[in-house]
Formats: C-alpha cells, sequence, structure tokens
C-alpha cells in the first residue's frame, strides 16, 4: 500500500479524528479495531493512538470522499510517464513530494486513459513533461520560491499578486500565466475538501506544515511577516494577527506536552505563552496612543524580532533567499 511520508511529523491520531478523518462513526470505527482492520498503539506518554499510515490506506474505502492532494494533476500526468504504481510514487519523492496510496494513483490513471482528463500534458518522459510545463518549472525547483507561492494562494491571493510578490522578494520575473501553470499541476489546493488539507499537513516537514497550518486558519498578516513581506496594515493589527501563528505554535506545544508527542517542558510553554503577552500587550498600548507613531515601526523592526526571529521561530532555518536550482527533470 502507497504511503504518504515527509519531515519529522507525528505518523498518529486519535481515535476521534481517525473516526473523522474515515467519515464513520466511533462505534464503527471501534468494529474496525475488533476486526483488526486498524491496530491500536500506545505513545511514549502512555496515550492510545492509531497509525496515520493505515487510516491514510483506508480512507478511499471508508471515507465520502476520497483522498486528495494538491498536486493531483501533477500525479495524472505523471501516470502517462510512468509505468506503474511505483514509479509514480518514486517521481514524487524525486521532486521531494509526499507519495501516496496505491488506490488514489490507480483511480487517477484509470482517468486519463478513459480520457476523462483531456487537457493533461502526457509526455513520454519526465523530460519531455517538463518541456511542456515551460518556466513553471523553475518555482518547483526554488523552495523559497515555492513556500512564497503557495502560501500566498492560501490566503486567497491571486496569481497577479503572488507574481508581484515574487518580483519584489526576489528580483525574478514569473508572469501570471505561469504562476498559474504552477498552481494548477503542483498547488490546486483549493480543490480538496478539509480532512484532505489536514492530513496533506501532517507530513509535511514541521516548519511546512506549522506556515501551511497557519495560513489555513488565515492567519494572514503573520504569513507576511513570516514570509518578510510588507504587510500594508496598521501596526497593532500586525502584532495581534502575527500571534495567532505563535497561539498555533503553542497549542502544538501544549499538546505535545500532554500527549508525548513532542520534547517540549512547562518552561518551554511558559515562555511562549510570555512572548504572546509581551505582544499583545504592545498592541494594546498602540491602540489606546500610548505610542507615537513615530515609535510604532520600531515596535515592528525590533519587538516583533525580538520577540522570534525567524531563525529561531522556525528551528534554526537560515535566511530566505534565492537558491540554486535542483536538477529535478531527470533524463
Amino acid at each position: 500500500m502507497g504511503l504518504l511520508h515527509g519531515g519529522n511529523k507525528p505518523v498518529f491520531l486519535t481515535r476521534k479524528d481517525a473516526a473523522r478523518a474515515l467519515g464513520i462513526s466511533k462505534k464503527e470505527f471501534a468494529s474496525l479495531v475488533d476486526t483488526q482492520k486498524v491496530h491500536l498503539v500506545k505513545t511514549a506518554g502512555g496515550q492510545t493512538r492509531v497509525s496515520l499510515a493505515e487510516i491514510i490506506s483506508l480512507r478511499g474505502e471508508y471515507a465520502a470522499r476520497s483522498f486528495a492532494v494538491p498536486y493531483e494533476k501533477y500525479i495524472k500526468a505523471a501516470t502517462c510517464f510512468c509505468n506503474s504504481t511505483p514509479e509514480t510514487n518514486s517521481q514524487l519523492s524525486v521532486l521531494g513530494l509526499p507519495t501516496v496510496p496505491v488506490e488514489y494513483i490507480e483511480r487517477l490513471r484509470s482517468a486519463v486513459q478513459n480520457g476523462l482528463e483531456p487537457d493533461v500534458i502526457r509526455a513520454q518522459t519526465p523530460k519531455e513533461f517538463f518541456i511542456a510545463f515551460g518556466k513553471a518549472e523553475e518555482i518547483l525547483k526554488h523552495p523559497d520560491v515555492k513556500i512564497l507561492t503557495e502560501l500566498l494562494y492560501m490566503i486567497n491571493r491571486g496569481e497577479e499578486e503572488i507574481s508581484q510578490a515574487i518580483r519584489a522578494k526576489f528580483g525574478r520575473e514569473y508572469p501570471v500565466d505561469v504562476v498559474a501553470r504552477y498552481l494548477e499541476y503542483f498547488f490546486n489546493w483549493r480543490s480538496m475538501d478539509p480532512d484532505s488539507i489536514k492530513l496533506y499537513i501532517k507530513f509535511l516537514s514541521e516548519r511546512e506544515a506549522f506556515l501551511k497550518t497557519c495560513a489555513f486558519h488565515r492567519a494572514d498578516h503573520f504569513i507576511f511577516y513570516a514570509l518578510g513581506l510588507d504587510y500594508g496594515g496598521e501596526v497593532a493589527d500586525l502584532i495581534e494577527r502575527s500571534c495567532l501563528g505563535l497561539l498555533h505554535k503553542l497549542n502544538i506545544y501544549i499538546d505535545g506536552f500532554v500527549y508525548g508527542d513532542l520534547v517540549v517542558g512547562q518552561a518551554d510553554i511558559q515562555k511562549l505563552s510570555d512572548i504572546i503577552a509581551t505582544l499583545l500587550g504592545a498592541a494594546s498600548q498602540v491602540r489606546a496612543g500610548r505610542v507615537a507613531k513615530g515609535k510604532q515601526g520600531d515596535l515592528v523592526e525590533t519587538m516583533i524580532p525580538k520577540a522570534f526571529s525567524r531563525t529561531e521561530f522556525f528551528n534554526g532555518e537560515k535566511a530566505m533567499g534565492f537558491t540554486s536550482p535542483k536538477e529535478v527533470t531527470g533524463a
């Protein structure tokens, strides 16, 4: 059975979340456990959990909607130049994309072969596909441009605004049609149901999963700050909305502490809580008119980075830059 993989994220769900992901009742889920279609495990903290891999494998059979990933159209195209499901998943791995269940690939392959996807690029090799794909391949090659494109799209920015942001951030020209082409094949996340989005995010690297969770919950100003883009709003609004991202991380810390899924202590939780309280206090001072207009910009430039620098906040992440391209097209 093909499985999603990626990052260092926990791969276990609570029984309640597992039942919800399958679209079945708690009683039906208990029946799956009794018949050993699902196996319960104990975490280091003594909590009962369910393997996410098992839920992914069963999802196509039990869920109300089939599992989906945002790069579904690329998978459809890949079935044209890959002779088998393992080869298709191997091609996903080459591009740094999480692999998917066998049934999912076979369903997409059948749709393409039956002529239900007439606009999909039908190439004989990966190289031939990327030649037809055009300049949009560059977005896929460069992680910094890729994450900017995807996060902005998640917070409902259009292709033109994304193109302008790439130009402002990296000095690179990607016309609207190029951005649209990339999104069509590799990040059509708006076509996904909420459960599929949540499952997809669980298999991303810690930093990307956190950012996309924030984007999914529309912490727009925080995303702009994280990407180093002009937030274009009031200082108090920026600070408050940036705290939404911190609150998501605090929830992750608390869950990790309670369930033993993460190495996190009470001191870590207290430190993050203090940061949030400090920032919200500063926002309150601004709104109350106790910070002069000329000093408000200093809060953005000094206080927020002091509270959590991008490097520290994202676990040692290097400063974003336009990195050298990786070879992904194959022969």
